[in-house]
């Protein structure tokens, strides 16, 4: 087991039921004890207030999925509804926002409107109106059967321009799907400029209406948002939401199991199944987690049945590039080589198979087993074993130096990003026999 931190961390070996560790769970429960086990910890030299300052400012803005779903807004002023049109066979135009305010003309059908704001109505909202055709429209619809029936008023009316006057007309008798941006803006969580902004909005940028407030549209927005501070900093806190002491784990340390362990664990996971040696062979040469170099593989390779893991050929055209071999190109090619990526490493969103292959070809990653040891040396030295020394999960999100102006160098922008990778680490762990468990827990500065 390798160990470079002694510049970064402050030591303290404790064996078994450390009651200290007490204050890592959340919710009052002592975290459950192993053999085995020892903890140590790294002093971040900051307060933990100042750390969420830190990241809230970040250049990356943190990003969250918590608001999934969740409503979002966007002012009036700050956009025009697309292509808005009359949606009923007649729509009284009125003077007030409210069935209360006189009927200054009605619009047909498919009447495209000019809306110029969204107001509160000012009127009974329980009141009903008759729904009736004009004479003009009573003439134009004489051949259609037409029934009278009644509709509710609603909380909100469109205020549209016609001439030179306005007037207001309901916003269910309206058909407006969608929104402009006017002018750079953002989107918030509520209807008040005083909200939480979700995100930054563009000039030009489109989004599908899903309710309306006065002066104010409710969108659809994107799952992925700009967290609070107070997000923020439920997800640095080393206690976290539930004492989760996994995102704590050294990815430095053996968990010291032999291989048949990790066979149980491997098991029906297409090309990884009986790789337990090879996994503790790159752990051992690169000072790695085991459990942790499974759980990347078993995510990356879809649980060793991707096409990378499972084996890509690949070969050397006339200009000495590597490319995919095809059947209209295998002829052509020389050097030919099934390649192997358990990691996905190389694998770039605008080419995952092509990349990721040709980063196998030209490491020479011909083998399953080459594969797992090589990529285990690129991942502890891409993060575990770099100069920020980020050798757990937490530590990888939340760099160690971020006091120092290091806040860039973090595996993810999405703040739940620790938490989310324990659970497949937690469950491989559970799998095992007695394994290893090292735990370095990150020490914040009192205020």
């Amino acid at each position: 087991m390798r160990n470079k931190y002694f510049g970064l961390t402050m030591v303290m070996f404790i064996i078994l039921n450390w009651q200290p560790l007490e204050r890592v769970a959340a919710d009052g429960e002592v975290p459950h004890s192993h053999n085995n086990e020892e903890t140590e910890f790294t002093d971040y030299h900051i307060t933990l207030d100042e750390a969420v300052d830190i990241q809230v400012n970040a250049k990356a803005n943190p990003i969250t999925d918590i608001y999934r779903g969740a409503p979002s807004y966007v002012h009036f002023n700050d956009v025009k509804i697309v292509s808005p049109i009359i949606s009923v066979p007649v729509a009284n135009v009125r003077t007030a926002p409210s069935l209360e305010g006189e009927i200054a003309f009605d619009f047909p059908k498919m009447a495209p409107i000019f809306i110029v704001g969204i107001e509160k109505n000012i009127g009974n909202s329980s009141k009903q109106e008759p729904l009736t055709l004009t004479k003009l429209l009573q003439e134009r619809f004489e051949t259609v059967e037409w029934q009278e029936h009644n509709r509710s008023e609603g909380d909100v009316w469109y205020k549209i321009a016609y001439q030179t006057n306005t007037y207001f007309v309901q916003t269910s008798d309206v058909r407006a799907d969608q929104i402009e941006i006017k002018t750079n803006t953002k989107v918030r969580q509520g209807p008040a400029k005083s909200n939480h902004a979700f995100g930054k909005l563009e000039k030009g940028d489109t989004l599908t209406i899903a309710g309306l407030e006065p002066n104010w549209v409710e969108v659809y927005y994107k799952s992925w948002r700009i967290p609070t501070p107070e997000d923020v900093k439920v997800q640095i806190d080393p206690n976290g939401e539930d004492g989760n002491l996994f995102q704590h784990i050294r990815l430095d340390a053996t968990i010291d199991v032999p291989a048949s362990e990790l066979d149980k664990v491997l098991e029906d996971k297409g090309v990884l199944e009986g790789q337990g040696e090879a996994f503790i062979a790159a752990g051992k040469e690169h000072g790695i987690n085991e459990a942790y170099l499974i759980a990347h593989a078993l995510l990356e390779s879809g649980h060793g049945t991707s096409a990378l893991a499972t084996g890509v050929e690949v070969g050397v055209n006339g200009k000495g590039e590597p490319v995919i071999v095809t059947e209209s190109n295998r002829e052509e090619l020389k050097k030919i080589k099934a390649t192997y990526n358990m990691f996905g490493i190389g694998a770039a969103d605008s080419c995952p198979l092509e990349c990721g292959a040709k980063t196998a070809y030209e490491n020479k990653w011909f083998t399953p087993e080459t594969a797992i040891k090589d990529g285990a040396a690129w991942i502890g030295e891409g993060y575990i074993y770099n100069e920020f020394e980020q050798n757990t999960l937490y530590k990888m999100k939340w760099n160690p130096k971020m006091g120092e102006g290091q806040q860039w160098k973090q595996y993810a922008t999405d703040i739940g990003w620790a938490e989310k990778q324990t659970a497949r680490i937690k469950d491989i762990y559970e799998q095992l026999n007695d394994p290893k468990y090292y735990y370095d827990i990150p020490m914040y500065a009192e205020k």
